[in-house]
């Protein structure tokens, strides 16, 4: 797809998005008494099983002559602009679901579970896909609006994929107010299931990228 393409794409989405947007209801808000979510595990090397290793501090290479096993950091701090501020203003946020039978575009695609694609002998660079099909799916979109936006004003906009991104919008949050960014709309789209070639998010990467 080229660049008018491209272009006319994202013009549509917008077009079909705001509409959504007025009619979708708020957010409704999380349950009371609801657990808060478990810490994601993380891997200690230090583990019973993993391989010894020498844990080097941050900073720290192992030389150049040494043989051996070395865990070297650095150790990575939350990002400032992040996470959400106290006294920062948050904006609003609407999600909505895209059905692929309402595209013109992409219909859908889906590749048989546990198959894949051959190198095509031709070019080693194609793969032949003989276990795609037709198939629907649906596609969820988080629309992210500033709290420094004027109603009915023009405003720049962001479009992010395999979304929705929720670490997107605290970071527009920040740099929002830090006036590091203009007040700017964004739109996080999901992509449009599974991976890889024969599959609809597959097919979307390899025809939208440039």
């Amino acid at each position: 797809m080229g660049r008018i393409g491209r272009i006319v794409f994202v013009i549509s989405l917008i077009a079909a998005l705001y509409p959504a947007m007025a009619q979708a209801p708020p957010p409704s808000p999380a349950p009371a008494g609801r657990a808060p979510r478990p810490i994601p595990p993380a891997r200690d090397p230090n583990t019973p099983g993993y391989v010894k290793a020498k844990e080097l501090p941050d900073g720290e290479l192992p030389p150049p002559t040494a043989d051996g096993n070395f865990i070297i950091g650095p150790t990575h701090n939350p990002v400032p602009e992040m996470t959400a501020k106290e006294g920062v203003p948050q904006g609003t946020i609407r999600e909505l679901t895209m059905e692929s039978k309402d595209s013109k575009l992409y219909p859908g695609i889906a590749r048989e579970p546990g198959t894949f694609g051959t190198p095509d002998p031709n070019d080693p660079a194609k793969l032949v896909v003989t276990t795609s099909h037709a198939a629907p799916y649906t596609r969820r979109v988080a629309v992210y609006v500033p709290k420094q936006y004027v109603p009915s004003t023009v405003a720049p906009f962001i479009v992010g994929a395999d979304g929705p991104d929720r670490m997107l919008f605290p970071a527009l949050d920040n740099l929002i107010a830090e006036k590091k960014v203009p007040v700017m709309v964004a739109i996080s789209i999901g992509n449009g299931s599974g991976d890889a070639q024969g599959s609809q998010r597959g097919l979307e990467y390899d025809t939208m990228s440039g």
